[in-house]
């Protein structure tokens, strides 16, 4: 796909050289496929709507969020005294995680916060416990407290951020987006001009419009909050767009000031793992219409966000792009 890429010396062989020092674990299915959706796209007034499927990436240990853990731990020996990352119970980044760090035989030491949760991540992520290497839960202070001494004790792990937060779990996005890119070459879709994701950790957001404005791609990212606003908020992705066009220079792979997304505020309801009723709506617009089951913490809002849009009439004319990150049984 290296014709869609502007600049002289190649960026799809640039592209090559930052994957070669960093490397994927190959635990996900890719690429994932792009599909059309003929009877959602006409009730959304879209002139044409399409679906990431990257639910199927790793279907079953948290869809998407397989892509970043693939980078970040895919390089031999970079943890060899292990990670350190936290999250919510039942959380998939940290699900994921944990079954990247087995792969790639890294000790994972894990802090797990309880309060809002994904309904349905807390069994998939009990069932992968054996994989922890430690396993806290409870309240700040003891997290914090348990936290530092995992840190502090000799050859301790290194802190990974909730959802990666670093080039290469940025490089898994951009990835993700430049084969949306190669789909758009071969004529299989029309580019898009507008792409609906869900705004969690802001990793896949913030990837995405990083990975388009390399594909020299117009195509507008809407993130879709799922969380608090402590956790996702423009200040978050403009950090992230910072790290990943840095990472990015350094491989000599900047691309075009990247689009900073649109942030969409009004659907994440009470809470993140709450479920709204337009989140539901969605959610039953997509299995009739299409067959997808989508979860209400993260694909069903970002769903509703897109059928809103539709329905105040923002979509007329305009091609747009579903991001299923995760899928539901």
């Amino acid at each position: 796909m290296s014709d869609l890429f502007p600049g002289p010396l190649g960026l799809a062989e640039r592209l090559e050289g930052l994957r070669a020092r960093y490397p994927r674990l190959a635990l996900g299915r890719l690429p994932s496929p792009v599909e059309e959706l003929p009877r959602l796209g006409r009730r959304s007034g879209a002139a044409a709507l399409f679906v990431k499927r990257d639910d199927l990436v790793a279907p079953g240990f948290a869809g998407n969020k397989i892509r970043a853990v693939e980078r970040l731990l895919g390089k031999p020996g970079a943890f060899r005294h292990g990670v350190l990352t936290a999250g919510p119970l039942g959380s998939h980044w940290v699900q994921a995680l944990l079954h990247g760090a087995a792969a790639a035989g890294v000790p994972a030491d894990l802090l797990l916060w309880q309060g809002a949760e994904d309904p349905g991540g807390r069994p998939a992520l009990e069932a992968a416990r054996p994989l922890a290497r430690s396993w806290t839960e409870g309240g700040t202070a003891r997290l914090a407290v348990a936290g530092a001494r995992t840190l502090l004790r000799p050859e301790g792990p290194s802190f990974l951020m909730p959802g990666g937060a670093s080039g290469p779990a940025l490089l898994g996005g951009v990835e993700a987006a430049l084969e949306t890119a190669d789909v758009v070459r071969r004529g299989a879709m029309p580019i898009p001009d507008v792409a609906y994701v869900p705004l969690g950790t802001g990793v896949t957001a913030a990837g995405l419009a990083l990975g388009f404005a390399l594909a020299g791609l117009a195509t507008r990212v809407v993130a879709v909050r799922v969380t608090s606003l402590l956790l996702a908020n423009r200040c978050v992705l403009g950090s992230l767009l910072g790290i990943g066009v840095g990472f990015l220079a350094r491989a000599g792979a900047a691309p075009r000031r990247p689009q900073v997304p649109r942030i969409e505020a009004g659907f994440v309801g009470p809470g993140y793992g709450s479920p709204t009723p337009e989140a539901e709506e969605a959610a039953g617009l997509a299995r009739c219409h299409e067959g997808l089951k989508l979860d209400t913490t993260y694909g069903a809002k970002a769903l509703a966000a897109l059928l809103t849009d539709g329905r105040e009439g923002r979509l007329r004319g305009r091609t747009a792009l579903f991001w299923m990150t995760l899928g539901q049984d």
